[in-house]
């Protein structure tokens, strides 16, 4: 992973296939397969299992995206940019 920014907006890194693939499967593993509920989901790491599972969605189609070779820039909702270029994924959070 490389930190490209840090900013009042958030952070921008880049991930390798490998680092990207493992972020997703960690998503998985914690919104699906970690048996814990609803409450304590929330108090142990800080957000909602919804909003994980969000992430998780987003994290997989970057994935797929970068897996199947697409260097199209993908926009979720406005909020972020998440571009595969060059064999990397590059996360610019703007929220």
């Amino acid at each position: 992973m490389e930190r490209i920014a840090i900013d009042i907006r958030g952070a921008t890194l880049r991930l390798n296939g490998t680092e990207l693939r493992l972020v997703k499967n960690t998503l998985n593993e914690v919104t699906n397969g970690v048996h814990i509920n609803d409450v304590e989901f929330q108090a142990r790491l800080n957000g909602s299992r919804a909003d994980a599972r969000q992430l998780l969605t987003e994290v997989g189609d970057t994935y797929r995206a970068w897996r199947d070779g697409n260097d199209q820039s993908l926009d979720i909702d406005g909020s972020q940019a998440i571009r595969p270029i060059g064999g990397k994924a590059y996360f610019d959070e703007l929220d």
